[in-house]
């Protein structure tokens, strides 16, 4: 929906004075420690997949052929 110049810059001022304003609430902050355990339990999915890249990347370059499994893979 448009907004004239001076809706937008009313906002503006809302939003400024509600900067101004703010009082930290420690009822309403994340606890440090668990935050970091979900970061490091989200990031570990990725860090898996990447680390499985680099490595059949590795394996082309070492002329490893996907059709040809290496001794001691397990095929399911």
């Amino acid at each position: 929906m448009p907004r004239t110049v001076d809706e937008i810059l009313q906002h503006a001022d809302d939003l400024a004075a509600r900067f101004k304003d703010y009082e930290p609430n420690p009822a309403h902050e994340f606890d440090s420690g668990a935050v970091a355990l979900l970061r490091a339990a989200i990031q570990e999915p990725s860090d898996a997949e990447r680390h499985v890249l680099e490595a059949i990347r590795a394996a082309r370059v070492a002329g490893m052929s996907s059709s040809k499994p290496a001794p001691g893979w397990v095929h399911y």
